[in-house]
């Protein structure tokens, strides 16, 4: 099983950062996205890449709001780099795709935590939480470039410092930003 969720990993990567993989076929992704629900949380912590265990967002699910007209059904998920506390990527959807949903789904590493904040935003404006189903957060695309960040904020673990940041900014940050551009196809 160890193996097939690895490459169902990198598939979902491949496919959040839109490059083309020659030696995976499309059909084959497309099985294999298939077979895995994108809701769920990563297979923590075993199953995660090295480096993921000390995460604080595990990852962030993209999609088209459930009520929107004739609901175009898109959904992605980016998750957490091994390697970067911060990471960006773009997309072009068409414009029947105005009403997003965001899901940000938190480690327990965070959890642990006693001080974190999280916060979305969109366009550097920030986004309130969804107040019929927590954790959710619902907002409206502009036409053209849409920026979405999702920042984690949390105080180090207990014993924790870090040598080159000043009393003030002992603290663990984390954002995945992604640039969705609205354009008319007509």
């Amino acid at each position: 099983m160890e193996p097939e969720c690895r490459k169902c990993l990198s598939i979902k990567t491949w496919v959040a950062t839109s490059t083309l993989n020659p030696t995976i076929p499309l059909s084959a992704s497309i099985e294999i996205l298939a077979k895995v629900s994108l809701t769920e949380s990563p297979p923590w912590p075993n199953l995660m890449p090295a480096g993921l265990q000390d995460a604080l967002l595990a990852s962030v699910t993209y999609m088209t709001h459930p009520n929107l007209p004739k609901d175009p059904k898109w959904k992605l998920t980016r998750y957490a780099s091994p390697i970067k506390t911060q990471t960006s990527s773009y997309i072009y959807l068409p414009s029947d795709h105005f009403f997003l949903r965001v899901i940000p789904t938190l480690t327990p590493e965070l959890r642990s935590r006693r001080n974190q904040k999280l916060c979305v935003s969109l366009n550097w404006q920030l986004v309130a939480p969804n107040q019929q189903v927590p954790g959710v957060y619902d907002f409206r695309l502009h036409p053209g470039e849409n920026v979405i960040a999702v920042d984690v904020i949390a105080e180090l673990k207990e014993g924790d410092r870090k040598e080159y940041a000043p009393p003030q900014l002992q603290v663990d940050f984390e954002r995945i930003t992604f640039i969705i551009f609205l354009v008319d196809r007509s």
